[in-house]
């Protein structure tokens, strides 16, 4: 934000989660990488869901963000 005032990006993650996407998946401006921005609230009435595959990271303690578990996230 500058001068409170949001960035176009910030808009644009603001009606994605109001028209109810789950996520978002967009290149980074840092670099070559993506980035994923996920909605927790918007897979309540959702089939879609997110998984880690393979190795947890040290302290997460949830793999799967679906229909049942996305109130653990929000």
């Amino acid at each position: 934000m500058h001068y409170d005032v949001p960035s176009n990006s910030q808009y644009l993650g603001q009606v994605a989660w109001a028209v109810g996407l789950e996520a978002v998946h967009f290149p980074s401006s840092k670099g070559d990488g993506h980035c994923l921005a996920v909605y927790p609230e918007n897979f309540k009435n959702s089939n879609s869901f997110v998984e880690i595959e393979g190795q947890c990271p040290v302290g997460v303690t949830h793999r799967r963000l679906d229909q049942g578990t996305f109130s653990e996230f929000t």
